[in-house]
Formats: C-alpha cells, structure tokens, sequence
C-alpha cells in the first residue's frame, strides 16, 4: 500500500508522475471502519448538517425534504418515515430536540479531522492564512496527516474554518494503514467546497 494524500489523486505517490490537486476547501474528514447502519449514517450527516450550517441544502435521512425544512415544521431530519406536516407545537419541538445517537460507531472511528479544531486545541494556536503542517486526528488513533515541505502545505482560512488546498501541489500525507485492506469496510465522509 502506498500513502494516503489528503489533497491529491493517489497515483502521485504510487510512484507516478503527474496527478490532480484538489483546488478548494475541506472541513472535516471522518473515516469509520466497518459497514454502517442506514441510521448511523444518517446521524454522521446530520451532525456535518448542523455543525457546518447546512440544513438548508442537505438531506440528512434522504427523505426528500431538507434537514432545516424538517426542523422548521417539527419532523426529524433523521427519521426517513417521519415527513413534516405543518404544526406549531411539532415546529417547537424540532427546534429544541436533538439527540445524536452516534455513540455506536465511537469504537469504530479510525479517523476524524476537523477544520473547527486542527490543532486539538480549537485552533487556539493557528490564525487565517497560516500554511498547516499536521492536521491532528481527534478520533485518539494519532492518524495525523501531514506536510513537512512548506509550499504543499494548505492554508487554514478562520472565516467558516477550512483547510484550503490551492489546486497546485498541496497535499497532506496520511497513514497508509487507513486505506481498506483485506476486505474490510470503511465508510468516508468528506465535506468539502470547491
């Protein structure tokens, strides 16, 4: 297996000349070992949904309605079944109820990066326009990707925080032993904006 590159097509480090960049903006990067329930899956989206301010274009349960238009007439955007229907006490209820439900797919977590939190401090440390060496693993595995040479290194931007990758040579370098292996199944969330 070769490296993983956050930021890049894998063929530039399987030895191959060339490549694509990734020109644009990551948030955060989860990766989970092992299949994920439809529900598990749902939760991971709408907690991306609500933290980074998406509900008004994502679609947590694939029900066909977005997660805010489910929130604003009292339906949950994590139940499929459950379809908004216009009622003033369901709408205050779906403002103030929210319960995660993740906590079974903890023990599976491989990888977890974090735009809001790069530096496991709440990125008390980096201000905007600071090129980013290692991106910290919050998942506890210590899977920190990272650059050491300073012109492939992103750029945090601190407005909504991102790591920004110029779409040239930036690259974060990460743990080959994330990538599947022997039949095992790994589930990838990836927020990103280009």
């Amino acid at each position: 297996y070769g490296m993983i590159g956050i930021g890049t097509e894998s063929e530039v480090f399987n030895g191959s000349p060339g490549g694509t960049y990734f020109d644009g903006y990551i948030y955060e990067i989860i990766v989970i070992e092992d299949e994920l329930t439809d529900q598990e899956r749902i939760n991971i989206h709408y907690y991306l949904s609500k933290k980074w301010g998406l509900e008004s274009r994502v679609d947590s349960d694939d029900d066909g309605f977005i997660d805010q238009y489910e929130e604003n007439l009292g339906t949950y955007p994590r139940t499929p079944s459950d379809y908004p229907t216009l009622d003033f006490s369901d709408t205050v209820d779906g403002y103030i109820d929210l319960i995660s439900e993740t906590d079974s797919v903890e023990d599976n977590l491989i990888l977890w990066l974090d735009a809001m939190n790069i530096d496991n401090q709440f990125n008390s440390t980096i201000t905007d326009g600071d090129s980013i060496s290692s991106w910290k693993d919050l998942s506890g595995n210590n899977h920190n990707p990272y650059q050491t040479t300073a012109s492939m290194q992103p750029v945090f931007y601190g407005g909504n925080p991102a790591l920004v990758f110029d779409g040239s040579n930036d690259t974060l370098i990460g743990d080959p032993s994330l990538l599947p292996q022997n039949d095992v199944n790994r589930r990838v969330f990836l927020l990103f904006d280009d």
